[in-house]
């Protein structure tokens, strides 16, 4: 996951790419591409991503948005 570094902001996409290890985060072009030729680094992070790839997908959180959705169901019904 490529993307300017914010560091000070409350950025939620940063903050997952942190919590997972997979984020590039460049201050500048020039900056992503020093940070793209470190080809030890991109091949970590690559693995990296392939071990948390199911974080990315609908089944993964598919139960806890279903549950959401039932919560927010049963809250209306009472109201």
């Amino acid at each position: 996951m490529i993307q300017r570094a914010n560091d000070g902001a409350r950025v939620a996409s940063q903050s997952l790419a942190h919590r997972l290890g997979v984020g590039v985060f460049a201050r500048d072009m020039a900056d992503l591409a020093a940070q793209l030729r470190d080809t030890a680094r991109t091949r970590a992070l690559r693995e990296q991503m392939w071990r948390v790839r199911d974080e990315f997908t609908f089944d993964h959180h598919a139960d806890d948005l279903l549950a959401f959705l039932g919560e927010v169901a049963r809250t209306r019904a009472s109201a």
